[in-house]
């Protein structure tokens, strides 16, 4: 499996979870309760989407394709968008705090910011696959492909990192299963 499969087969675990919080933003606006397992469908996003596959792109494939240049188009787009994405996600926990208080407004700020959240990571992904994957494709050498490879690989080496992403690939794979039927 390539760098670039790895982050495919992320991003199919990040959709399976924005098909869960499209769900949650559902359910919020029919003024039902919240599920349970929001807190860490949240959580999913901001440690693994962001802080694990969002890095990988940032730190490693994106300086790659950029060569150097910091301001490369799309690139500079894409980090737009993880930026994007970790306000909304700052909007969603802070929501989540305010529902769980007992503010019945919560609710719609909530479905809110995971409607755009999921719209903009829907289109980032789409960008990605499609440009600049395939970019990736065209442009980089056998030699940057182990680098990323090992760079990949090297952010899961201690048992703590094993055991994060495992829980997170369960939990996104249970997400899909069950069609967010917790």
């Amino acid at each position: 499996m390539t760098s670039i499969d790895g982050l495919r087969d992320e991003h199919r675990r990040i959709e399976a979870m924005l098909s869960a919080l499209d769900a949650v933003a559902e359910r919020l606006d029919r003024d039902e309760a919240a599920p349970a397992f929001v807190e860490e469908l949240i959580e999913f996003f901001r440690l693994f989407a962001d802080a694990r596959h969002h890095a990988k792109e940032e730190q490693r494939l994106f300086p790659l394709l950029a060569g150097g240049d910091s301001s490369y188009g799309v690139i500079d787009a894409l980090r737009h968008h993880h930026d994007l994405g970790r306000m909304l996600v700052g909007e969603m926990r802070q929501a989540l705090t305010h529902l769980r208080a007992g503010d019945p407004a919560a609710a719609r700020t909530f479905a809110a910011s995971a409607r755009s959240y999921t719209h903009l990571l829907r289109v980032h992904i789409d960008i990605e696959e499609h440009e600049v994957f395939a970019e990736a494709g065209r442009t980089l050498t056998a030699t940057d492909e182990r680098t990323l490879r090992e760079a990949f690989e090297g952010l899961d080496t201690t048992p703590a990192a094993l055991q994060q992403v495992a829980r997170w690939e369960r939990l996104a794979e249970q997400v899909r299963a069950t069609s967010v039927s917790r």
